[in-house]
């Protein structure tokens, strides 16, 4: 019975981790973001890794939330757009990772 839930546990991570559309390409660029509700005016943060429909971003402020849409933008890659925190995790530093959702 166990190994059996061991198998279900399993396959229910696979399916977890091929959800994702499209390839992400590591980038490791400072970025800057400007939220449309109330926090801090401006923040620099670093963009882990980017999608055609989302990014995977470090930030060390503590006020984000699920929903929240921000500006952000890349310099280095000419990039300026629209995102949605749609996923939030502690990372062992003390910082947030930040899973957005590319709106425009």
């Amino acid at each position: 019975m166990r190994e059996q839930r061991s198998e279900e546990t399993a396959s229910a991570t696979v399916a977890v981790e091929d959800r994702r559309a499209d390839d992400r390409l590591t980038v490791m660029k400072t970025i800057h973001i400007s939220c449309f509700d109330s926090a801090p005016a401006e923040e620099t943060a670093t963009a882990v890794n980017i999608s055609r429909e989302g990014m995977y971003i470090t930030v060390r402020s503590r006020h984000y939330r699920v929903g929240v849409e921000m500006r952000v933008t890349i310099p280095s890659l000419g990039f300026e757009g629209v995102c949605r925190v749609v996923r939030i995790e502690e990372l062992p530093s003390g910082c947030l990772g930040l899973g957005c959702l590319i709106l425009r």
